[in-house]
């Protein structure tokens, strides 16, 4: 054991410096209220994004043209988010003629 150091924290308070200790403390608390706001923001746009998914999951179920369910398959599978998804299916629909078969419920 005598190739270990033991640092007893002899010289340690020399160099202490309670407004540095104050900064750090004050930069943790700012730290977890970031994490806590992005935590937040991540829970309500999880929400947009299920019912989005549900609507697309219905609309995919309601829906006969092979092609579009693909494509919807595809954009899903590389993580498109679902509102761009339903944009460009509401796009596609107003250029066929369509009248507002998209409902959530």
């Amino acid at each position: 054991m005598s190739d270990f150091e033991f640092f007893g924290g002899g010289d340690v308070a020399e160099s202490y410096d309670p407004a540095a200790v104050e900064r750090f403390k004050e930069r943790i608390k700012q730290n977890a209220q970031f994490i806590a706001a992005l935590q937040q923001q991540e829970k309500k746009q999880k929400g947009k994004d299920d019912a989005l998914f549900q609507i697309l999951l219905k609309w995919i179920k309601k829906n006969q043209n092979r092609g579009i369910m693909l494509l919807v398959a595809k954009l899903i599978e590389f993580n498109v988010p679902a509102g761009f998804i339903l944009a460009l299916l509401l796009l596609g629909n107003a250029t066929r003629g369509g009248h507002g078969s998209f409902t959530a419920a």
